[in-house]
């Protein structure tokens, strides 16, 4: 991101109906993401960079993403630092890349590790200066006791590596948590697993945006299956950093609720992936 309502040269755009009910068709309700219409030299805040901008993860892989905030309205004391947010999940930091400050504490220069030759230059979709980072390869991270959360501060002029596991299936939404860059489009909606993997919502419960009145909880389903219940929690070893995958046998309540609350919050509000 080089712009505080872009990320990817994207500015995120909510959809106007809920993508579980449309993943075979999701241009009924959003604007496809096009590097046509939005090239990488595209000027800020244009509108035909605003599209559903979106990721998907294969259910139960584990996520690496670098988020940097660098060049022009990113970096040398011209940007903000952005408090990431992913709804979901929670994620290890794994590095934090800071740019260098001068005695008085404002920025003197970005960060290195990233390809941005300065603050006057856009600095969109760049890599790692060090090709030998790619795929992944990052050096520096912290695999032994890295911090656990779901919001981390991005830092201007630098990044951020996050990890997780996808173990939570169905859309979610990641953003700034800073209500004007929220809404002027800094944010990705990711997707985790197959249609199928995704627990149903409730059979009343409104295909686009509606009146939803919970009176009680239902039953956890998937597509085509039965009731699914109660969840244990099998850990795995190692040191890299390692989530729960849930085995289910009665009532998880709060997948339930997450599910309800996701969908909910989405019809209210309308990444260096490797």
């Amino acid at each position: 991101m080089h712009y505080d309502s872009h990320m990817d040269n994207f500015m995120f755009q909510f959809p106007t109906g809920i993508p579980y009910y449309h993943s075979d068709n999701l241009d009924l309700i959003s604007t496809n993401c096009s590097t046509v219409n939005c090239p990488k030299d595209a000027v800020k805040y244009d509108r035909n960079c605003r599209c559903f901008y979106y990721k998907k993860h294969k259910l139960g892989n584990i996520v690496q993403l670098t988020i940097y905030n660098m060049g022009n309205g990113g970096g040398m004391g011209t940007g903000y630092a952005h408090p990431i947010h992913i709804h979901g999940t929670h994620f290890y930091v794994m590095k934090v890349g800071w740019p260098t400050y001068n005695a008085s504490g404002f920025i003197d220069k970005m960060n290195p590790d990233m390809a941005c030759p300065g603050d006057t230059t856009d600095c969109n979709l760049i890599g790692w200066a060090d090709n030998s980072w790619n795929n992944g390869a990052v050096q520096g991270m912290n695999t032994k006791n890295p911090s656990r959360r779901d919001t981390i501060t991005l830092p201007v002029g630098g990044y951020i590596v996050i990890r997780f596991r996808a173990l939570n299936p169905g859309w979610w939404f990641a953003h700034c948590h800073l209500e004007l860059h929220l809404m002027g489009g800094t944010g990705w909606a990711y997707k985790v697993g197959d249609d199928d993997q995704i627990y149903m919502p409730p059979d009343n419960f409104p295909k686009d945006c509606g009146v939803f009145i919970l009176d009680k909880l239902p039953d956890l389903r998937l597509p085509g299956d039965g009731t699914i219940g109660s969840t244990t929690p099998q850990t795995t070893g190692g040191t890299t950093p390692q989530s729960t995958r849930s085995t289910t046998s009665g009532s998880p309540i709060s997948l339930q609720l997450a599910t309800i609350v996701c969908h909910f919050i989405t019809c209210l509000l309308s990444i260096m992936l490797i």
